[in-house]
């Protein structure tokens, strides 16, 4: 019996010996932290566009980069008026860019403007003026990291008055520039931002476009040559010399400012 007992107490022990190898190499092969799956870093966004500081018209396209450990979840956009505070869309509201599928690029098309179909009426959805855009990113596990860029909204045409040349079919006979004297025009350009440039189209009598000038850097008030004697736009209006006699010539005037359609 003694026998039989000392053989069966080293049995168990070496049964209580296995299970501590087993639960010793069962706990190693056990991975050893939070694990792939748990989001620890807030995501990451950027904006490429609109460059800061662009003074844009009509609508334009907002979009950037973004990127996350686990995945974005959505990237929101609001733009608020720097000088009155209103904000657009809306307060507590924002505008949802689209993501794509790899979910490490954003986009969206801002509206200012609408045009009615039939009557060409513009409505403005976003008011011109200067506007701090703020774009939110958001990841799968509910953290966010916003980003911000400003930019101008300018959908209002500049203004140009005229005090020479005179209106076309009010034409003033006491002062019909002669052969010789440069073809300019003055007056005064009004606009919220700075005119980029004017664009000059002179006609004949007959509708015929004889030719075409640009100027730029307009100032508000305006005393400029379109065509210097001896010039080559100048002999396009008036021919080579004097002698070809009285002509009548019109023009079309376009003013831009520096908004630009992006």
């Amino acid at each position: 019996m003694r026998t039989t007992n000392f053989l069966s107490s080293k049995f168990f022990k070496n049964i209580l010996l296995i299970g501590q190898i087993f639960s010793i190499l069962t706990f190693s092969a056990c991975e050893v932290g939070l694990g792939s799956a748990v989001d620890t870093e807030p995501p990451k966004v950027a904006i490429a566009l609109p460059e800061a500081d662009t003074i844009i018209r009509e609508s334009f396209v907002m979009k950037g980069s973004c990127s996350d450990e686990t995945g974005i979840k959505s990237v929101e956009i609001s733009l608020k008026n720097t000088k009155t505070g209103e904000v657009y869309p809306e307060a507590n509201k924002t505008y949802s860019a689209t993501i794509s599928e790899d979910k490490k690029s954003w986009e969206y098309t801002v509206q200012p403007i609408s045009v009615n179909s039939e009557t060409k009426e513009t409505s403005y959805l976003i008011l011109d003026g200067t506007y701090e855009a703020t774009v939110t990113a958001t990841d799968t596990a509910g953290r966010k990291t916003s980003t911000s860029t400003v930019f101008t909204i300018d959908n209002t045409a500049p203004i140009l008055i005229l005090t020479r040349p005179s209106t076309k079919g009010q034409i003033d006979t006491s002062n019909i520039d002669t052969y010789g004297q440069d073809f300019s025009i003055s007056g005064q350009a009004a606009d919220d931002n700075s005119i980029s440039k004017l664009v000059v189209t002179i006609f004949d009598e007959n509708d015929v476009e004889k030719t075409q000038v640009e100027l730029s850097n307009v100032p508000p008030t305006i005393d400029l040559s379109v065509a210097k004697f001896g010039e080559d736009a100048y002999k396009k209006i008036y021919g080579e010399s004097e002698e070809d006699g009285t002509k009548y010539f019109y023009c079309q005037i376009e003013i831009f400012d520096e908004a630009v359609h992006v």
